[in-house]
């Protein structure tokens, strides 16, 4: 959904970032300039670039070599990468299975549900609950655009917040056919 110009923009970008001479922590210390104290902004961008990655398979060496370097410019914490990166992998699962087809949820989907919401298949309703308004919460398109989000990547958070829905919804529908 960009314009030409933004695309134009968008590709000389991207080729620039491709060559051998890119300093990719030139390019981190001024997105960790922009981005500044906002944490969410720094784990939605973490988020990106993993979903990014994740599209060929799993994270190989380099991948995770650079996702390294870029959460210690942003000053993000292996364990919250860990977490980022398990939510990624169970919306991939989660989206690949997810069937609102007769025959119910596919157990695979489902367990997708539960590592995206972040929480165990044996939690009650209301630790359930509580974790999907906190996903919610952190990744919905108003709030993050009020702490800065570009414009321009309103719709993948829209996506994002969708897929939290999809999950809970999954979850909600589960447990009501198994009467819990």
């Amino acid at each position: 959904r960009l314009s030409d110009v933004q695309r134009s923009e968008a590709m000389a970008l991207f080729t620039e970032g491709k060559q051998p001479e890119f300093k990719m922590d030139v390019a981190l210390a001024s997105l960790r300039e922009t981005i500044g104290r906002r944490a969410v902004l720094a784990h939605f961008f973490i988020e990106m670039q993993i979903s990014l990655a994740c599209v060929d398979g799993p994270l190989n060496t380099a991948e995770r070599s650079v996702m390294q370097q870029i959460c210690d410019h942003l000053q993000v914490s292996n364990l919250v990468f860990d977490f980022i990166h398990q939510r990624v992998v169970a919306q991939f699962t989660f989206q690949r299975f997810y069937s609102q087809q007769q025959q119910g949820i596919r157990p695979d989907a489902l367990a997708g549900a539960y590592v995206i919401l972040g929480v165990a298949a044996d939690s009650p309703d209301d630790v359930v609950k509580k974790a999907y308004r906190k996903l919610m919460n952190e990744h919905h398109p108003d709030k993050l655009m009020a702490k800065g989000l570009p414009p321009e990547m309103e719709s993948i958070a829209k996506e994002k917040s969708q897929e939290i829905q999809q999950a809970y919804s999954a979850i909600r529908q589960s447990r009501k056919s198994k009467g819990q």
